[in-house]
């Protein structure tokens, strides 16, 4: 019976143990997972944020952005308030140049508009919510961007923001997820492509860490050991439209 009991402590100081850990450690991009086809908006919704483009129209009248508006990604979350349930759109309103592009972001609730910023950005690939990485009740978004080719070399990076109140957009900070120079070769076989999975301690003052990958046909296969991330901020101007 005192073995069982044992075995029983044991078993939930483990359980405990990884509760902690997962909600201490959070991987927030994860290359080497398939990921499905994100969902597209609804009808209405596009329409909803359609509506808003007069004004953004009016901010970037200039002759180097030729309008192609397309949603690029969505995400569930509290990203203005506490407990809220609100849906993030992230858009792209036209390319600007190799890798530059003038973007918006939306926070829409019950169907109706509590945000709207525009920010001239890079070219989009796509938008994933994030748990409340930095304790403060508002959740963090992800924003995937492509850096645009320079001489047969691809990268991507991943920015990392928050908007609490929803008047104000703060960057918490960018990394690099993937590079990729396999057009450089005139063999057509890959010099030097890698991706990054990205975690994060969670904290008042959360501290981001990567593991590189390559990719052998489907299979990926880790190089290193897991170290911290360098962050650097990207300080895009995001102007808040009513």
């Amino acid at each position: 019976m005192q073995i069982k009991n044992i075995a029983l402590v044991l078993s939930l100081i483990f359980i405990f143990g990884l509760s902690v850990f997962g909600q201490t450690m959070q991987v927030i991009y994860d290359p080497t997972i398939a990921l499905k086809e994100p969902l597209k908006a609804t009808a209405t919704e596009e329409k909803l944020v359609k509506s808003l483009l007069p004004k953004a129209r009016q901010k970037w009248n200039d002759e180097n952005c030729t309008e192609d508006f397309s949603i690029t990604g969505w995400a569930w979350g509290a990203f203005t308030r506490k407990y809220a349930t609100q849906k993030a759109f992230l858009y792209e309103f036209c390319q600007t140049g190799n890798g530059f592009a003038n973007d918006g972001i939306v926070i829409t609730e019950n169907g109706k508009v509590v945000a709207h910023f525009i920010y001239e950005g890079a070219w989009t690939a796509g938008m994933l919510g994030l748990p409340d990485i930095n304790d403060n009740g508002i959740d963090e978004l992800l924003v995937k961007n492509y850096g645009g080719m320079h001489q047969g070399i691809i990268s991507t990076g991943i920015d990392i923001i928050e908007i609490p109140g929803g008047k104000l957009v703060k960057e918490i900070g960018a990394t690099q997820s993937s590079y990729d120079d396999s057009g450089a070769d005139e063999s057509g076989k890959s010099k030097n492509a890698y991706s990054f999975k990205v975690s994060v301690k969670i904290g008042a003052m959360p501290v981001f860490y990567r593991e590189k990958f390559v990719q052998k046909g489907k299979m990926w296969r880790k190089i290193g050991k897991i170290s911290k991330a360098e962050m650097f901020k990207l300080d895009y101007k995001y102007n808040l439209l009513k």
